[in-house]
This record gives C-alpha cells, structure tokens and sequence, in this order.
C-alpha cells in the first residue's frame, strides 16, 4: 500500500494549503544520553502533514 501511495499521480491536483507541525518529546523516566557523535537520544517525535485541496 505505501508504494501504491508513493506512486500516486499528483499533476491533476491543485493544493492551496500545507502545513506541517511536529513535536518532540522525552520517552518517560529514561535517562537521556549524548552519542558520540553529539547526538542526544532517548527522544521520540511525531511530524504531522495537512493539506487542502481546491475541491475541498
């Protein structure tokens, strides 16, 4: 299904709207850690997309 989804043909398609929005937030108690890299994890997010389209 999501190749399906991914293969659509959008070029019929008129949006008058985007958005996006996300969030990011610390996963219970755990502690957080730094990577070696920098990176600190212990972290989950969710990104959130909505759209408008011409015909409503």
């Amino acid at each position: 299904m999501q190749r399906t989804f991914a293969d659509r043909d959008l070029s019929n398609v008129d949006y008058v709207y985007l958005w996006a929005d996300g969030i990011h937030v610390k996963r219970g108690g755990e502690d957080v850690g730094v990577s070696e890299a920098g990176q600190r994890h212990g972290f989950s997010g969710f990104l959130g997309l909505f759209d408008l389209r011409l015909e409503g």
